[in-house]
């Protein structure tokens, strides 16, 4: 049963159960479904939502170094907000194994809508490292409220295991081409 017929057998309900008005008063004075056409909205149109919701605080981590097994690795978070940002900081919530050399928390300026503030962090990769994940939190503040996003940056210090091969298709666009195989389900 959906969600408005429930509804609109419950306050039905609710007014039987009030006793002031009859069974058929109850059903006249219920609230209709929305997808019910009532006669004042029988002729207008129908109009889809055509809007998206997006997060106020766009961010992206970048590698400034080439990841390297026993070497420093230079990392920057970008803050790029829809809204403008008051107060923020850029945080490390997790090294994935590697040491942090500099602070683990960097806060930033104010930040008009559409502008940019960084936050550079320096990690030393372990000399054994394998794949791990190197985790940021950026919290922001402004007039939308607080702010909270997550930020993770994949240290693959052997590299992809995919090895990509450049395409050109028949339009001329280039493209990386990749092996697909099984994962083994």
């Amino acid at each position: 049963m959906s969600t408005g017929i429930r509804r609109l057998q419950h306050a039905v309900f609710l007014l039987l159960l009030a006793g002031s008005v009859s069974p058929i008063q109850a059903a006249e004075r219920a609230p209709r479904s929305v997808s019910e056409p009532t006669p004042a909205r029988a002729n207008l149109p129908r109009v889809g939502c055509a809007s998206s919701v997006q997060h106020p605080v766009a961010a992206r981590v970048t590698a400034l170094d080439p990841v390297r097994r026993g070497q420093l690795l230079r990392l920057r978070v970008d803050l790029l907000p829809q809204r403008a940002v008051e107060r923020a900081e850029v945080r490390v919530t997790s090294s994935g194994g590697a040491a942090v050399t500099g602070g683990r928390s960097v806060p930033l300026r104010a930040v008009p809508a559409g502008g940019q503030a960084s936050a550079d962090f320096t990690f030393m990769v372990p000399s054994n490292a394998t794949r791990s994940l190197i985790q940021f939190e950026v919290n922001a503040e402004g007039a939308f409220g607080q702010s909270h996003r997550g930020l993770t940056f994949n240290v693959l210090p052997d590299g992809p295991s995919e090895h990509p091969r450049v395409v050109r298709l028949a339009t001329g666009e280039t493209v990386a081409e990749v092996t697909a195989r099984r994962s083994g389900r």
